[in-house]
């Protein structure tokens, strides 16, 4: 959990970060935090892993707090057609690969990039 810190702490794109819950247990880590960016955007992360499962979630929205991404690995759909790791996008559910903070962090980068 602490190497997520690590990464918003070293993201040249970070106005300023709030850790809101932390647990760092042998067991159980749990990581929520709220990452203002340069551009007027805000990235909450949440992330949680134990022995037997791994959640997570990156919500990025925009300063009206209007969604521009949210990728996260809870079951989207119904039953037989469920999405597990997927990418939010307006109204559309894309699926996608499981993703992590350096992934986030780069199409950050590149969406800003492509403005």
């Amino acid at each position: 959990m602490l190497e997520i810190l690590q990464k918003i702490k070293s993201f040249d794109l970070v106005e300023n970060y709030t850790i809101r819950r932390l647990i760092n247990e042998e067991a159980v880590n749990y990581i929520k935090i709220e990452v203002s960016l340069k551009n007027g955007t805000t990235l909450f992360i949440k992330n949680f892993v134990s022995t037997t499962r791994h959640k997570y979630a990156y919500h990025w929205q925009n300063k009206a707090g209007k969604l521009i991404r949210r990728w996260d690995n809870a079951p989207h759909g119904r039953k037989k057609a469920r999405i597990k790791d997927h990418c939010h996008v307006d109204t559309k559910v894309i699926p996608v690969k499981p993703i992590t903070i350096d992934g986030v962090l780069k199409e950050i980068r590149e969406y800003e990039r492509l403005k």
